[in-house]
């Protein structure tokens, strides 16, 4: 029975761990044989059960994978090298896990399955991001700072990277949607459609300094003279920015918001689209 487990895991392991790799640019690599990376696997896994067996506790899953990727990185380094010091930084981490406590850096989740995690799942389809690396950076981002996914979602949704993304889907609808009309006119009808959503919003809109009702209906009827001092695209996301700054939307008392971001700012640095498309 578990010869028929293993064969039925083992192109699961092995196919997910080197989808990882290749999006993160880590270990596994080439180096590494598939044979090796069902051993270090079964390996790693077995110390860390058998550690939080004794510790009366069970390791979900999606968390002994990570533990598992972060060992492939040491054996790539030293490990294959030298496999008897490998093999005895697995038994002193497993006892440290049993003694003291899992670290903090084995403390992520991380699925062998080629879907993205719940966070992101739970964005409207037309907001998802595109780029798997992408999505995995901002899963680091989430496990580094303890959040779950609600949370981090919440977080998502504050980001000034949402901000642009959801004034361009609502650009883009319109021209979908009211096809021929003047550029002039897609810029006011997203203005307005910001100001609209807000309004609806209000009745969950707790910051202290929210726009009110009547300064939307305002924004609304002046949409038009808006958008011709905006001009473009680009500065009615500017405007939709300055907004959810009167509100104090981007206060951020941890620093994952600024973080996230920040993310996004270098991505956009570092690829051909921009961050705001990711």
């Amino acid at each position: 029975m578990y010869d028929d487990f293993l064969e039925a895991a083992t192109p699961i392991v092995v196919n997910g761990y080197r989808r990882i790799a290749a999006r993160r640019g880590c270990a596994p690599g080439p180096s590494v044989s598939d044979a090796e990376i069902i051993a270090i696997y079964q390996k790693v896994g077995t110390a860390f059960q058998d550690a939080a067996r004794a510790r009366g506790e069970i390791l979900p899953a999606a968390i002994l994978n990570n533990v598992v990727l972060i060992f492939f990185q040491k054996y790539q380094t030293i490990g294959k090298s030298n496999p008897a010091f490998f093999d005895e930084h697995i038994a002193y981490e497993a006892a440290k896990f049993q003694n003291e406590g899992l670290r903090n850096e084995y403390q992520r989740e991380l699925s062998l399955f080629d879907e993205p995690p719940l966070w992101h799942r739970r964005l409207p389809p037309e907001l998802h991001y595109t780029d798997p690396a992408l999505i995995d950076q901002l899963d680091a981002i989430r496990c580094e700072f303890g959040l779950d996914h609600d949370l981090f979602y919440m977080a998502l949704m504050q980001t000034k990277n949402m901000t642009h993304r959801s004034v361009l889907l609502a650009y883009r609808t319109a021209k979908r949607t009211a096809p021929n009309l003047r550029e002039i006119d897609y810029l006011a009808l997203t203005i307005a459609d910001r100001a609209t959503k807000k309004m609806v919003a209000l009745p969950f809109n707790s910051s202290p300094t929210a726009w009110t009702a009547e300064q939307l209906q305002k924004i609304i009827d002046q949409a038009e003279s808006m958008a011709e001092t905006c001009k473009d695209i680009n500065g009615v996301c500017h405007l939709a920015v300055q907004m959810e700054e009167y509100e104090g939307t981007f206060t951020d008392p941890l620093g994952v918001i600024s973080r996230i971001d920040n993310l996004f700012t270098e991505y956009g640095r570092r690829s051909s689209g921009t961050p705001r498309n990711a």
